[in-house]
């Protein structure tokens, strides 16, 4: 059966929707200082239409529904959950996050070990039970612990990290950033595996990543 498209419904530039989209494109214009060149490069492009378009498409279309918590193994309680929300970090902190290329995850609802974010989701690990960071005298696995509060990892390793040593390696993280204990890299790495919904991967932790104070 023909449908007739309801032109009626759709939203415009001129909208209030779509003002407020112009206005969002304007300060993100403002904010990248071209000068007459650049502008004009821009206006030129041929692809930046169509990059703009596809950036529309794909920021509108509705996302399929998906419970991260769930994925995770963890429930939250309605009162972590406000508390949760009122401590997401400022729109500054996020946009710090995003240029320098790090996941913002939510921890885990009570202090957990490494041991414990395991347990949650054992299938993500490479030894589902025992390894030898169970061994009773590995005493990271059950004391460094992941609070619940938001968490931002690196994605890759810090600049100039690799093939040093340890003490070489903690010398190249600086503030805000800090080095992570392994609970607190593991919950991260889990739960970006859990948001991608992943099934079977081996994770490993590394002494390059680095968690800022958010």
């Amino acid at each position: 059966m023909k449908q007739t498209l309801n032109t009626s419904a759709l939203v415009t530039a001129d909208s209030p929707k779509g003002q407020r989209a112009t206005e969002t494109f304007r300060g993100q214009y403002n904010k990248a200082e071209l000068d007459e060149d650049s502008g004009q490069r821009l206006n030129e492009h041929p692809g930046f239409s169509v990059y703009l378009a596809e950036g529309i498409r794909r920021f509108s279309a509705k996302a399929p529904d998906y419970n991260l918590a769930k994925a995770r193994g963890i429930t939250y309680t309605n009162e972590m959950l406000l508390a949760y929300g009122n401590s997401l970090p400022s729109v500054s902190h996020l946009e710090w996050c995003y240029t320098n290329g790090m996941i913002l995850v939510p921890g885990p609802a009570s202090p957990t070990a490494l041991l414990g974010v395991r347990d949650l989701k054992a299938g993500y690990f490479y030894s589902k039970t025992g390894g030898w960071y169970a061994n009773d005298n590995e005493k990271f696995s059950r004391n460094d612990k992941v609070e619940a509060g938001w968490l931002a990892l690196l994605k890759k390793e810090v600049t100039g990290s690799l093939n040093e040593n340890w003490s070489s390696q903690k010398g190249l993280v600086v503030a805000p950033m800090i080095v992570p204990n392994a609970g607190e890299a593991l919950s991260c790495i889990r739960t970006s595996m859990s948001g991608h919904q992943a099934s079977t991967r081996t994770v490993t932790t590394s002494t390059s990543v680095s968690i800022p104070k958010v």
